[in-house]
């Protein structure tokens, strides 16, 4: 049975990683966060952008919260999604009832 070697002998494998390198993945997972962030952000503006379509916001909303849509118009998240969304309670319903039509 051989043994493979990943780091030359006698080297120990966590000295191969410099004060640099961790410094540099500490600022890499900093902007990782930062971009996490401002996609967020971009995707909440345009949950309410009075630019996109009502169907598109709510679709939005469903993918932000990962909660779907309920079919039921008295639902007490409709008032949350139409809060969010800045649609009407009406335009919600809508939406619900074009959902039920299509057979989602």
């Amino acid at each position: 049975m051989t043994i493979e070697r990943r780091f030359p002998p006698n080297t120990d494998p966590l000295a191969t990683f410099s004060a640099g390198s961790s410094a540099d993945r500490r600022a890499q997972v900093q902007r990782e966060q930062q971009e996490i962030a401002a996609e967020r952000q971009r995707q909440l503006a345009s949950q309410a952008s009075p630019l996109t379509e009502p169907e598109d916001r709510i679709r939005i909303w469903e993918r932000l919260h990962s909660l779907s849509l309920p079919l039921l118009g008295t639902h007490k998240l409709v008032r949350v999604i139409a809060a969010q969304t800045e649609l009407t309670v009406q335009q919600v319903q809508q939406e619900q009832q074009r959902r039920l039509e299509m057979g989602k």
